[in-house]
């Protein structure tokens, strides 16, 4: 079996400033890792009894002719370039996650139905990587301070890769000592504990005492969001500054090895996705804020106009219109004889419901004064707190304007449902078949001559009675989609303001490094009879990105532009607006629960100046 020895590029530099010189080639490895090169010495400044303790090893050695001799039978030479550490630059097997990764759920529906399925994907056993590579990749990833650790342990060989901005730190430590960074610490911490306290609260009273506000009301929902990224800030800062590699030793290594194998050691880029999630979180509320003073700015400037055009489509559309719909379907439209005892109670019912909108809801929505008060609300709201709340508040409001459509497609969607299924069992009837709900699925059965009598009776009253139900169906399910298109056409933005990947795909752009999306071994030149590979970043793709609002964009689809759309008002199910779907994309990037913010705030309380 072939092992990899993995080179530094800036090593291969320097071996070509040594003309004529007999080197010696030092690398690192560990039991679970492949060998990385990380010193090459003149064999004249190593002494004879010089003996290298685990986990560094000589390699190899080159004569003054520049013939290299490696101390292993089989091995294969992997070229890379040394990772940035302090620019966040690192190498990763996997894409890295934007969302949080127990957020990443199984979507095939059979695989969800196994308990702990997602335990089980996520078990080490099962998962298809390579544990050596990952291993190996982790200490290239922190190449810089495991040269530092060597050069530690071996003061005589080279010299450590040290700070040179000494004056920088200096100043550093002294601002560090005076009194304004102590109070600046205080005062900062303080602000905090306050904001996560009533952040932390005010999401448990959205989740634990009004639950039903929550599942129903946009705004509630981009408040308790709000909220718990208030209440998640704390822990990112407290993930991202364990980013910072440390430098193991060599009695620490060996400590290391002495213990059992099957001991997980965390990556030290463990917590880079959460520096990106971090700042791409602020990044969009910045951003949100500014979108929702282009909103608020368009909307003050527009406020009469934007008052007038509502006030008419309101009264117009939601009521007017509807008016004309119930009435025409009354009396017989385009030329339908409909039964109409049936038509005048159920326009007398819609009427009635119409009615009471109208006085309790639509004629103060409509009216101008009190319309141009709600404006106003908006534009305030969504300068201060940004366009997604503004928004929001459209959206709620909207749902309540329409409220009475949904019970117009509601009734008529149960009657249609009731009726088409009895005509189906009817119709089994005649057949001399019937449906077995416990066992979900049609028998065979033999009927009296007056169960068939009785069943001909209902099937003729309710094939003649099915063109007016179907009349009335039609149309309320026509303008209930429209409502519902506008709602998911709403939601959807919200959706994008608070989940666009804006940091990373700046990031993506400045530095694709600092965004992996996997590596590539790909070959770059032979040399001596030997393939010599290069070990590639290969960035993290556009289209990975935004795989989460992909996947939310599909879920969309197949709820309201599929063939199952079209089946369900085929067959009469009641098409609803999924809010918990639209709104799962908000909470990708935060914990299913509100941390506990009490032990949070604990330890940030141990950082402070003493």
């Amino acid at each position: 079996m072939s092992d990899y020895i993995f080179w530094p590029n800036e090593l291969l530099r320097k071996e070509s400033s040594f003309e004529n010189e007999e080197l010696i080639i030092i690398a690192i490895k560990l039991e679970e890792t492949d060998y990385v090169v990380i010193a090459i010495e003149q064999s004249s400044i190593l002494q004879d009894t010089l003996n290298l303790e685990y986990p560094y090893t000589i390699l190899g050695n080159r004569d003054n002719q520049g013939n290299w001799t490696i101390n292993i039978p089989h091995f294969t030479i992997v070229e890379f370039e040394v990772p940035k550490f302090k620019m966040m630059q690192f190498y990763s097997i996997e894409p890295i996650s934007l969302i949080l990764p127990k957020n990443n759920t199984v979507d095939n529906p059979i695989l969800k139905k196994i308990p702990n399925i997602e335990k089980l994907i996520s078990y080490e056993r099962y998962k298809a990587r390579n544990y050596k590579l990952n291993k190996t990749i982790d200490i290239i990833n922190t190449y810089n301070s495991t040269l530092n650790a060597f050069h530690h342990s071996y003061p005589m060989i080279g010299k450590s890769k040290e700070n040179n901005s000494s004056g920088i730190i200096s100043l550093q430590r002294w601002y560090t000592s005076t009194v304004i960074h102590k109070l600046t610490c205080y005062i900062t911490f303080y602000i905090t504990f306050c904001a996560c306290y009533i952040a932390y609260f005010g999401s448990h009273f959205l989740r634990k005492i009004v639950p039903t506000l929550l599942r129903l009301s946009a705004t509630a929902k981009q408040i308790d969001l709000r909220f718990q990224q208030i209440c998640y800030f704390p822990v990112q800062y407290m993930k991202i500054n364990q980013t910072k590699p440390q430098g193991r030793t060599t009695s620490e290594y060996r400590r290391l090895n002495d213990e059992s194998s099957t001991k997980k050691i965390e990556p030290s880029c463990k917590f880079y996705p959460d520096y990106i999630r971090f700042y791409n979180t602020l990044w969009l509320i910045v951003n949100d804020t500014s979108f929702g003073l282009m909103l608020g700015a368009v909307l003050h400037d527009n406020h009469d106009v934007i008052v007038n055009t509502l006030s008419d489509v309101i009264m117009t559309t939601l009521y007017e219109k509807m008016i004309e719909v119930t009435y025409s379907l009354a009396n017989n439209p385009f030329g339908i004889k409909l039964n109409h005892e049936l038509a005048s109670f159920l326009s007398e019912l819609f009427y009635w419901i119409m009615e009471f909108s109208y006085n309790s809801l639509i004629k103060f929505a409509s009216d101008k004064e009190k319309l141009s008060i709600f404006l106003t609300f908006v534009t305030n709201i969504s300068c201060i707190f940004g366009a997604s709340f503004g928004i929001s508040l459209i959206v709620d409001f909207f749902s309540l304007l329409s409220f009475h459509i949904y019970l117009f497609y509601h009734i008529s969607c149960k009657l249609y449902h009731w009726q088409l299924n009895t005509l189906i069992s009817l119709f089994y009837l005649f057949c001399g078949k019937k449906r077995n709900v416990l066992r979900k699925r049609i028998d065979y059965d033999y009927f009296e001559i007056d169960e068939l009598l009785l069943g001909t009776l209902l099937f003729i009253v309710l094939s003649f009675l099915m063109p007016t139900v179907l009349s009335f169906y039609a149309s309320y399910t026509l303008v209930w989609m429209t409502a519902v298109y506008i709602s998911v056409f709403l939601n959807s933005a919200i959706g994008l303001i608070n989940h666009f990947p804006l940091f990373a795909f700046l990031l993506r752009i400045k530095d694709p490094k600092r965004l992996p999306g996997g590596i590539l071994l790909l070959p770059k030149y032979h040399k001596n009879g030997r393939v010599i590979l290069k070990l590639h970043n290969n960035p993290l793709s556009v289209p990975a990105m935004f795989n989460p609002f992909s996947h939310s964009l599909g879920k969309i689809k197949e709820y309201y532009f599929s063939t199952v759309t079209f089946k369900n008002m085929l067959s009469g199910t009641s098409i609803k607006v999924q809010f918990n779907e639209l709104y799962d994309i908000l909470y990708l990037s935060l914990p299913e629960e509100p941390i506990d913010i009490s032990q949070i705030l604990s330890k940030l309380k141990e950082r402070l100046p003493r």
